[in-house]
């Protein structure tokens, strides 16, 4: 009688009656059941975290649609929307001044003033150090010249002096008259007892000797 009531309990009752005879069988069907159990949470849980990353893009996508709608950030043009919005953009953008004032391709000066004013000064600073240097470098010439030229006349005795329609002088044994030159030094005038002679801008007065 118990092999006929197996068959009359049926699909599970037979499932039942094999999971009790292996024990084996028994204990893997439990696992798979597990893991099938796993599987359904996860997805459901991944189903859920869709609908909320949907959710978090969705102000983006407004953003980005103001944006086309304002696409230069001008003000009040986000709100407008249709053929009268464009038409109102397209008003707003022919107020705008596009005239280039200048020459983009010249350079401004005036940007840089500092820079030029203090190259100015550094000129005008050289250029006097140049001429503060050029009349020192005259000075000293000069001085050099009359230190010559006074060891010049020294070597030179005015021993007469004649008048007349052509003066002239003796000087070391020698007659000269104005104009002649003597030892580098040139004759510029024979007066009574006296001769000046010179170079360049330098003159010296020889007196007669009464030796």
């Amino acid at each position: 009688m118990e092999p006929n009531a197996a068959k009359d309990a049926g699909p599970l009752g037979r499932l039942k009656a094999g999971m009790a005879a292996d024990k084996r069988k028994t204990a893997l069907l439990a696992g798979l059941l597990g893991l099938a159990a796993i599987l359904g949470l996860r997805s459901l849980s991944s189903g859920r975290a869709p609908a909320r990353a949907a959710g978090a893009v969705a102000p983006s996508a407004r953003a980005h649609a103001a944006a086309q709608a304002d696409p230069r950030g001008v003000p009040g043009t986000a709100a407008l929307s249709g053929k009268a919005g464009d038409t109102r953009l397209d008003d707003y953008l022919e107020t705008i001044d596009t005239t280039v004032a200048r020459d983009l391709f010249r350079v401004d000066h005036a940007a840089f003033a500092e820079v030029e004013a203090a190259k100015s000064a550094q000129a005008q600073a050289a250029q006097q150090d140049q001429t503060e240097s050029a009349v020192e470098a005259a000075r000293l010439a000069r001085e050099k010249l009359k230190e010559a030229v006074q060891r010049q006349a020294k070597a030179l005795k005015l021993q007469s002096t004649m008048g007349g329609a052509r003066s002239t002088a003796i000087i070391n044994g020698s007659v000269v008259a104005v104009g002649e030159v003597i030892d580098g030094l040139v004759i510029r005038r024979i007066e009574s007892g006296a001769c000046v002679v010179g170079k360049d801008d330098i003159e010296v007065t020889l007196l007669v000797n009464k030796e």
